[in-house]
């Protein structure tokens, strides 16, 4: 099932897709973080660096991201949506 970006939905990823997905977030984010796939999102949580490497990273994309802080999680996030 797609989402609306056209991508297939990282809530059905396989295990496999997973683990690429993580390590290509903690590759760019150059550390590692906790990794939550959602229904046609991504969201890495960890520092507030990884998180501005990350959103450097897809900031031609401001309709499909966003980075900050979460009060409830007390941790830094940045989202990717599909």
């Amino acid at each position: 099932m797609a989402t609306k970006y056209g991508y297939p939905n990282p809530l059905h990823y396989i295990d496999s897709t997973r683990q690429l997905a993580s390590v290509k977030f903690n590759g760019i984010a150059k550390e590692c973080g906790e990794i939550e796939f959602g229904d046609g999102y991504i969201t890495w949580i960890g520092s507030e660096l990884g998180t501005l490497r990350l959103y450097r990273e897809y900031g031609s994309q401001q309709d499909r991201i966003s980075q900050g802080f979460s009060q409830n999680l007390g941790k830094y996030y940045f989202t990717l949506e599909f």
